[in-house]
C-alpha cells in the first residue's frame, strides 16, 4: 500500500480540478482542504473527509473515486482526470529535472 498523498498531488488535483470545472471552480483552503461544488475535502494521511465521512485515500485516483461515489465528478471521467494529474506530475518533475541538469551543465 502506498502512502499518504503528498502535496505536489493534492495541488496537481486541484490544478486539474480547475481546469476542468471551470463553472464550479474548485477552491484550496489550506495544504489538505479541497472545497468542490460546496463541499470541503479534507485530505489527511491515508484517508480523506467528506460529508462526515472518512474514505481511504492514498492517491489522486482514490481521491477522485471518492469524489465520483458522492457525485461530485462523473464515474467516467475518473480515468481522464487521473490520466491529466499523472501527465501534470510527470511534465512538472521532468521539468525540475531538467532545470537541475542545467544548472549543473550549464554549456
Amino acid at each position: 500500500m502506498r502512502g499518504a498523498m503528498n502535496e505536489r498531488e493534492i495541488q496537481a488535483t486541484f490544478h486539474i480540478l480547475k481546469g476542468n470545472y471551470h463553472r464550479q471552480p474548485p477552491q484550496l483552503i489550506g495544504p489538505r482542504c479541497l472545497v468542490f461544488a460546496g463541499e470541503a475535502l479534507r485530505i489527511n494521511p491515508g484517508w480523506v473527509n467528506l460529508r462526515e465521512q472518512a474514505f481511504p485515500c492514498h492517491s489522486p485516483l482514490e481521491l477522485l473515486e471518492v469524489m465520483a461515489k458522492a457525485d461530485l465528478i462523473r464515474q467516467r471521467s475518473v480515468n481522464g482526470l487521473n490520466a491529466d494529474i499523472t501527465m501534470y506530475l510527470n511534465r512538472q518533475l521532468n521539468n525540475h529535472l531538467n532545470k537541475n541538469q542545467n544548472e549543473e551543465n550549464p554549456y
